[in-house]
């Protein structure tokens, strides 16, 4: 699975792929304050692409002399990242592997995602495991790394810092740009021209940030452009925006939402 994992990694970020990727971070909350956030990382759209079908499926029949029609793993996603951080407790370590993800592809219905998910009891854990990998021993190379790696840098990891806090019927979020903010696509290994038909390739991408409450969202304050959609306050960013002026998330992702129970 490490292969097929690098593999779509990289098809992403080639001139394979010419059109739309949407990744999506999904933060539910639950009546008692408990609830999951799943980033979901669609690549769909690039099956629509000949040249990366006839790759793909390349790389399927590889190692085993047949195509693989369909891909349905699931994973530890930080589970690499184990070894490189031993201060870790007991604790910190089962919260960190409680990121689970999956991996599914479908060649003949055109589909193709991975999803990161994380449970949790309560906000405070949410923010706990954010800290923890912020300030995390880097597996020594990417490729070690894994899917936590790959996941998180095209996800958009570390692109914000802040809090999300839960008092009563009301969330309150804040976001700032992270110190550790990068942007993947200003590599210089690129070239100036790798780096425009990258970009290029990812002009129609969107970074979706949906927060779902356990009833009828009744007053959004902050979060400018925001769609409220019955129990649910959507905030959508160009992806190449936020990459290129990640300021923007300052004003954009922070603000409160009263919401009924």
């Amino acid at each position: 699975m490490r292969r097929i994992l690098l593999f779509l990694l990289v098809a992403v970020i080639t001139a394979f792929l010419s059109s739309c990727l949407t990744i999506e971070e999904h933060t539910t909350i639950r009546r008692d304050g408990s609830g999951s956030q799943v980033t979901t990382i669609d690549m769909s759209k690039m099956f629509d692409n000949p040249l990366m079908m006839m790759a793909m499926e390349e790389e399927l029949k590889k190692g085993k002399g047949e195509q693989e029609e369909r891909i349905d793993s699931s994973f530890l996603v930080y589970e690499e990242f184990l070894p490189a951080n031993p201060q870790w407790t007991d604790e910190e370590r089962s919260l960190v592997l409680r990121t689970e993800g999956r991996m599914v592809m479908d060649l003949a219905a055109g589909e193709s995602a991975m999803t990161m998910s994380f449970p949790f009891q309560d906000l405070a854990e949410l923010e706990a495991l954010k800290s923890l990998l912020a300030s995390a021993n880097q597996p020594a190379s990417e490729e070690e790394g894994g899917a936590g790696g790959m996941m998180s840098g095209l996800a958009g990891k570390n692109f914000t810092t802040g809090t999300l806090v839960l008092k009563g019927k009301k969330l309150i979020r804040t976001s700032t740009v992270a110190s550790s903010m990068d942007n993947p696509f200003e590599d210089e290994e690129l070239g100036e021209e790798g780096m425009e038909m990258v970009k290029e390739m990812f002009s129609d991408a969107v970074m979706v940030y949906t927060m779902e409450f356990p009833g009828k969202v009744k007053k959004v304050k902050g979060f400018p452009g925001h769609e409220v959609v019955g129990n649910q306050v959507i905030q959508a960013f160009d992806f190449l925006e936020l990459l290129d002026k990640p300021e923007i998330v300052d004003l954009g992702l922070s603000g409160e939402i009263k919401f009924k129970k």
